[in-house]
């Protein structure tokens, strides 16, 4: 079947009704396929590059020097220290938004605990990194970085209108002998640990120095819904008709019948449902986008049953609106993509 033209990659998108998709992409990509793609008229579907600066953070991992040397080869910056990374970061960002980027993804995988920025601690975080190759790096400095450089970031997105997604709870390559023998994100990844108030005092930070954007919340973590739906009231407040803080669509080992519906309710009992963004798709994988239909009948069915024992009134035209909304419109307003 795969040989098949109708199964080509444009094609499956096609077929899928994708009007647009964000890539991954790193902050030293060139992106010169989405110049290509923007010049392509043959093809009707928007694509846009979203910015993963995950790389950035990994200071406790090898064969960071030779990262910082390409980010700051494509910024035009040489990456001495945090403010020369700060100032590289800055660079792309305005590059990708010139490209029609607009959302930012973080991966806080070994996000253990916020540290208060400080630029002095971040900084000799990263001179211990630069000059051990990740060996001398203790937790304590990798989330001193992380915490100023998120911080730094978000102010960042918020003055470009970007929204800024936050995935958690993650606990990589499990099984160290199947790690050494094949690497990473070979399926060994698992459920992990959401800290949730260290994400409370990161939010908090960023509400209260330079800037919090519009943001996602994602945790693979399936016993963490409750306490993310109760986070996102204390930080929703923004004035312009969205929450600012949202809990994203169930993700990964959650990406299941029950994982959605249990999602869903804990969304609906504890935040505004009617502005749920819902599914979210990994457009890598070219043949998850029946996801979404997937995620359509679930939800309508959970709506369905609401209606059946009185807690939703039957109201054909209120119940349509809250499923386009939720399918389609919420996404597209919150990240104000223009299709």
């Amino acid at each position: 079947m795969l040989r098949d033209p109708s199964m080509s990659v444009r094609n499956l998108i096609r077929q899928s009704g994708v009007e647009l998709l964000c890539t991954t992409d790193d902050p030293a990509d060139s992106l010169e396929y989405h110049k290509i793609l923007a010049a392509d008229d043959s093809f009707e579907t928007k694509v846009l590059p979203a910015f993963r600066p995950d790389k950035c953070f990994n200071i406790n991992k090898p064969g960071l020097a030779a990262y910082y040397e390409k980010l700051g080869a494509a910024a035009g910056v040489e990456i001495r220290d945090v403010n020369s990374l700060k100032d590289a970061l800055l660079k792309r960002i305005d590059f990708f938004d010139s490209m029609g980027c607009r959302t930012a993804d973080h991966g806080l995988d070994e996000f253990g605990m916020f540290v208060k920025p400080n630029p002095y601690a971040s900084n000799e975080a990263l001179k211990a990194a630069l000059a051990s190759d990740g060996r001398d790096v203790t937790a304590e400095q990798l989330c001193a970085l992380k915490s100023d450089v998120l911080s730094f970031l978000a102010g960042e997105y918020a003055k470009k209108g970007w929204v800024m997604q936050l995935h958690m709870g993650v606990a990589r390559n499990t099984n160290s002998a199947m790690w050494k023998k094949l690497g990473p994100d070979t399926g060994f990844d698992t459920v992990g640990f959401t800290n949730i108030p260290a994400i409370i005092e990161l939010l908090d930070c960023m509400e209260n120095g330079a800037g919090l954007p519009r943001t996602i919340l994602y945790s693979i973590d399936p016993t963490a819904n409750g306490a993310i739906g109760s986070v996102l009231g204390a930080f929703q407040t923004s004035g312009d008709g969205f929450p600012k803080v949202m809990q994203g669509s169930a993700w990964w080992f959650n990406d299941s019948i029950d994982g959605m519906r249990e999602q869903m309710k804990s969304l609906a009992n504890l935040s505004a449902f009617g502005k749920f963004l819902g599914m979210l798709t990994d457009s890598r994988s070219f043949t998850s986008y029946p996801r979404h239909e997937y995620f359509r009948r679930i939800l309508c069915d959970l709506i369905g049953g609401w209606v059946e024992d009185g807690l939703y009134p039957f109201d054909p035209d209120a119940l349509a609106t809250l499923v386009c909304d939720i399918c389609y419109n919420n996404t597209k307003d919150f990240f104000g993509f223009k299709i």
